[in-house]
């Protein structure tokens, strides 16, 4: 029989955040106690304390997941290593440019830009260099958003080592029952719901209106995972089976201009590519040439949302 004591001890938390709600099972995507820990991140990083939201655990108050820094450092030790996939030797990515100078582009032109050219994005800051591309040639023109007429050149890379990548384009199962025997409070309460506003941010295009401190969560986030060593957490023997450093090179996720499209964020600027296929040296890619496009028809697809009745 349950010990009933145990059982509660498992539901409150030590911040005295009870799971049980007007929906026990879990609240709809938007609900205040869902996103409360995303939001508490964002306020956190835009306005009181950013490059060393996670340069330690705070131990006076290590159970404290309001504070970000904790958050942070629980996340990755209990949630992010299930998330860590390979990117195996051969996969193929791809990174475009429009080009409708019809130019020719060469290596240095398609990879990750120099950092003096390197603009602010959802993951990396203005002046750091991070190769974005697709895994397909058809999500990287949509994430483009082209005209009519216009050309696009699309570079094609090949791994050539296994790379660790955090994969948050896995399809985030339902929210688990209490009564589940996989059911954790942790990752039904805090982690999966800070994982999926984040992706969705990430996700986001990039608009010339945005306000670039909407970047910073984001950004700092990224910077985080791409810092953190998760050896202790997800095991990866050396070739003579002894325990080695284990960092992420990069993120994967949803396009949010292509349905079922994926992209992919490698945490290198130049040097991540080469197009020496005889010293490789320290290249995580190699450029096997690209191809040219020319944009001949767009299609947009729209429904309704929301309807207004005449008074």
């Amino acid at each position: 029989m349950l010990d009933p004591d145990s059982l509660l001890r498992d539901l409150v938390t030590d911040d005295a955040t009870p799971y049980v709600r007007k929906d026990p099972y879990g609240p709809p995507s938007g609900d205040p106690d869902e996103i409360r820990y995303w939001e508490n991140f964002c306020t956190t990083v835009k306005t009181k304390k950013r490059f060393t939201t996670f340069l330690s655990l705070d131990d006076e108050d290590k159970y404290d997941y309001g504070l970000p820094n904790n958050f942070l450092f629980h996340l990755a030790d209990n949630y992010i290593p299930t998330l860590i996939e390979v990117v195996p030797f051969g996969t193929k990515i791809y990174r475009a440019r429009i080009n409708n100078e019809n130019k020719q582009l060469f290596h240095k032109d398609l990879t990750s830009p120099p950092p003096e050219k390197s603009r602010n994005s959802r993951m990396s800051p203005i002046g750091i260099s991070f190769f974005y591309g697709g895994m397909t040639t058809k999500v990287c023109i949509h994430e483009l958003r082209p005209d009519i007429a216009e050309h696009i050149e699309i570079a094609e890379f090949e791994v050539v080592k296994d790379l660790l990548i955090l994969n948050l384009a896995i399809e985030c199962e339902a929210p688990k029952s209490i009564f589940n025997t996989d059911y954790s409070f942790s990752d039904e309460e805090y982690f999966k719901p800070f994982l999926e506003h984040f992706s969705r941010d990430i996700s986001k295009p990039i608009r010339k209106s945005d306000n670039e401190i909407e970047y910073i969560p984001t950004q700092v986030f990224t910077e985080f995972i791409k810092t953190r060593n998760f050896r202790d957490r997800y095991y990866l023997p050396d070739s003579d089976g002894k325990v080695k450093n284990v960092f992420v090179d990069g993120i994967k996720f949803h396009s949010s201009i292509m349905n079922s499209g994926l992209n992919i964020v490698l945490f290198g600027g130049p040097d991540i590519s080469t197009s020496d296929k005889v010293n490789l040296n320290d290249a995580w890619l190699y450029f096997k040439g690209s191809k040219s496009y020319q944009v001949t028809e767009i299609i947009i697809k729209s429904k309704t949302t929301k309807g207004q009745q005449n008074a």
